[in-house]
């Protein structure tokens, strides 16, 4: 809540490389494609494209009639999703900054989260009232909605994997401690992941590809400042606050720091 994006070079010892400052707070960011540009989404509503290499704004989009709780490019580096506070995501044409299509599934909530399929086809998002919905593409219309958490999800993304090795949408939610897998063609859930001491606020995949068998994995940080890694075939936990858990299958941590101080 300092009002910045710090960049890091995690190759060179995490060094910070360049730093975004605005009058708002930042409340979501990603990064594009090819890693040049980062969205940045803002309390004010406002949504800005950074230069990595500069850390300053090259482009903005319009405006939520609320704060932006998240953002995400398209795999193509094309479009531009944002879900806000106004219960309304919108996907941006980044050569068109004032053209956007509104989806309008969350009516009498915030969007809490939004995310691309790995094919770009399909997008997911999720509410504070514990709903999902799933779209088809840039201007696709509702595909389905799944029951989803009886609590806030903090957030919602596609799984990278497909067929038998648990493809889906992957969900957390924010007060019930529970990371949950469905199958996006059905909306049935799949697999639930457990966290019973603390509140779950964000998640990953892990990025290998198979056949490396650490690309079914699973990464959600917590309210406490901690981090947990499951495996998604086992749902074994291989990691909690930087510790190696014992038959984790050869994990490795490249460096431990103490926990976060606040919120991850």
């Amino acid at each position: 809540r300092d009002h910045t994006i710090k960049i890091w070079d995690v190759e060179r010892g995490g060094k910070a490389i360049t730093t975004f400052t605005d009058k708002a707070e930042i409340r979501a960011c990603g990064f594009s494609p090819d890693g040049t540009f980062v969205a940045a989404g803002l309390d004010s509503g406002r949504m800005d494209i950074l230069d990595v290499s500069t850390a300053q704004s090259i482009l903005s989009f319009g405006t939520h009639a609320g704060r932006i709780n998240a953002c995400q490019f398209d795999p193509n580096g094309k479009f531009l999703i944002s879900g806000a506070m106004d219960g309304v995501c919108k996907v941006w044409t980044i050569q068109d900054s004032a053209s956007a299509e509104t989806f309008t599934g969350h009516p009498k909530t915030d969007v809490t989260s939004c995310s691309y399929s790995i094919d770009g086809s399909e997008l997911a998002t999720s509410g504070g009232d514990g709903s999902i919905k799933l779209w088809g593409g840039a201007r696709g219309k509702e595909i389905m909605s799944f029951p989803g958490h009886d609590e806030r999800v903090s957030s919602c993304v596609f799984s990278p994997l497909v067929g038998d090795r648990k493809g889906g949408v992957l969900t957390s939610s924010l007060y019930d401690g529970t990371v949950r897998l469905w199958q996006n063609m059905t909306g049935i859930e799949d697999e639930t992941f457990r966290h019973n001491s603390t509140y779950l606020t964000c998640m990953a995949f892990s990025p290998e590809k198979p056949p490396d068998t650490r690309c079914g994995r699973v990464l959600a940080g917590s309210f406490d400042g901690s981090i947990i890694i499951w495996d998604i075939e086992t749902k074994n936990l291989i990691v909690k606050l930087g510790v190696e858990i014992e038959g984790s299958g050869g994990w490795r941590v490249e460096k431990i720091r103490d926990r976060h101080e606040d919120t991850v």
